[in-house]
């Protein structure tokens, strides 16, 4: 009720019932109660079903206070700490993102940085600085809509590897794919390399990131350099 009322998500019942942390069965379960009390709307896309809210705004108050939901007037925002990170480099990009959670904020950089080399090497400070609010269902969920499961890994036990925090390599950890065979460009702007420039990249990709079946041409010595440097100021 809270991920479909109040934060007002579309979702199928695999991603809701990770978001929750419920048993699928259950969530399926208490879905389709909703929907044939028309609480909730469902729609195809693909092969999945999705559900919604199908309660008015009007109609939505009562019920929120009646379960207790209220809305996190200090979320609205969206920003959150963001900007007040002391991230190197200027990135405008992060300026427009909108997020109501930790987890969707930290997701969506992730999905960010696929297109910025610098805002890669930052990552591990904003999962440190954001470490303590993270809620794993969330995270999960997030990085399965964006389709960032491998990169979020990576991100997460880096974290860990850098602040010799194990909470972040356990997180990591439940994401991880048995299913994964082929590796893929941490950035797009390496995914169609070709040749020469393409086994660079192979050669010069960490360990880490092999783990999660990523390519990448930046070696562990860059985020750690960056990590020392800026650890201390967030």
């Amino acid at each position: 009720m809270k991920f479909l009322w109040e934060d007002n998500l579309t979702a199928s019942i695999h991603e809701l019932s990770l978001m929750s942390g419920l048993p699928y069965a259950t969530a399926y379960d208490f879905l389709h109660k909703m929907e044939n009390l028309k609480l909730v709307k469902k729609r195809k896309s693909g092969r999945a079903s999705l559900y919604s809210s199908n309660v008015s705004k009007t109609e939505l108050r009562p019920f929120m206070k009646l379960l207790g939901l209220t809305r996190d007037k200090s979320l609205k925002s969206s920003k959150l700490d963001l900007l007040n990170l002391h991230l190197v480099g200027d990135f405008p990009e992060l300026k427009q993102l909108k997020a109501k959670t930790p987890e969707e904020l930290l997701v969506k950089v992730v999905l960010s940085a696929k297109k910025n080399s610098t805002l890669l090497r930052t990552l591990p400070l904003l999962v440190k600085k954001l470490g303590t609010k993270l809620d794993f269902n969330q995270l999960a969920y997030w990085a399965s809509l964006l389709h960032v499961n491998r990169e979020l890994g990576f991100t997460l036990e880096l974290t860990s590897k850098l602040s010799d925090e194990k909470k972040f390599a356990f997180m990591a950890k439940k994401l991880m794919d048995n299913r994964w065979s082929n590796p893929t460009s941490f950035l797009n702007k390496e995914s169609d390399l070709k040749g020469f420039q393409a086994k660079l990249v192979e050669e010069n990709t960490p360990d880490l990131a092999k783990k999660w079946f990523l390519k990448i041409n930046m070696g562990l010595d860059s985020f750690i350099s960056q990590y020392q440097k800026f650890a201390a100021n967030n």
